[in-house]
């Protein structure tokens, strides 16, 4: 009888142990809403190639993985997605603010962009073209008309400054207002401007290239407080691939050649605070990039 017992004690642990090694944890990353595919095509996505190489550095501690997207969803929806935990290890990169965390979520505290996004190049108007004298210092540009997406965080930041914002209702209408001098000033991150350029030819936008507005905007992986098993793998990942330099190669693939094209180094940077990311540990900000490696 003690034999019997011995055996099938020996042949339940061998189960339980190919269950560990066969079983793969589940991440569902947030499609981003998206005009031209129905999926996302992950092969072009940041966020996916960032995501899974924090999660292909892990596999040797926490075992094998599937990433998969979720169905097409909107800023909006993601968040509340998150919230309110419809969907375990529900995964999406968003620009840090307290309420986020007021919301049962917790985040990766490694920044997804490296604290670029918070770098901010002016669009100007044409009525300001040939006119530095308008906007050589802080206080000047406090009183020009500056037009931000509806919904961003840069508008209370701003406003928190005493800037003179406005809220548009997207991009297009924006660059359009801009291009009609409705608005003096439409401030774009130093990653988006390559992209906006191409995608708004005619218009002949033009940035300024005299000055840069920066205040702290992080981006994090954020997920429900329920799954912190699966954020805790993440930020773990993260560190890894910072540490050994896979993160910074990605980023610069992605990313450097949409900034060589600004000349940021004869450029004056304005820095202002954030008082919307009190309740997140500024111990990430060691992994911003130096600007001065890309000026």
């Amino acid at each position: 009888m003690m034999v019997k017992l011995v055996i099938l004690f020996y042949f339940s642990l061998l189960f339980v142990n190919s269950q560990k090694l066969y079983s793969k944890t589940i991440f569902v990353y947030n499609n981003n809403e998206n005009k031209e595919d129905t999926v996302l095509h992950k092969y072009k996505n940041y966020d996916y190639k960032l995501l899974k190489l924090a999660l292909d550095k892990t596999i040797p501690l926490y075992g094998e993985y599937e990433l998969i997207p979720s169905e097409k969803m909107n800023k909006k929806r993601a968040i509340y997605t998150a919230k309110e935990n419809k969907i375990k290890n529900f995964i999406l990169n968003a620009s840090a603010s307290d309420d986020l965390l007021l919301g049962n979520l917790i985040y990766a505290n490694v920044p997804t962009q490296r604290g670029s996004y918070g770098y901010r190049i002016a669009f100007i108007s044409p009525n300001l073209e040939n006119h530095p004298e308008k906007y050589d210092t802080l206080e000047k540009i406090k009183n020009l008309i500056i037009g931000q997406g509806v919904g961003w965080l840069d508008i209370d930041i701003l406003k928190f400054h005493n800037f003179n914002v406005i809220s548009c209702p997207n991009n297009e209408s924006t660059c359009l207002m801009l291009a009609k001098n409705r608005i003096d000033i439409y401030l774009q991150g130093i990653l988006q401007v390559k992209k906006q350029l191409e995608r708004n030819k005619e218009m002949n936008l033009r940035y300024e290239k005299s000055f840069l507005i920066y205040y702290p905007l992080p981006k994090f992986f954020f997920t429900h407080k329920s799954n912190k098993a699966a954020i805790k793998r993440i930020e773990e990942g993260l560190k890894m691939a910072f540490d050994d330099g896979s993160f910074n190669r990605l980023f610069n693939i992605e990313f450097k050649k949409n900034m060589s094209i600004i000349n940021m180094k004869n450029m004056k940077i304005y820095r202002l605070t954030n008082p919307y990311i009190r309740n997140f540990d500024s111990s990430y900000e060691k992994y911003n990039i130096k600007l001065e490696n890309y000026r």
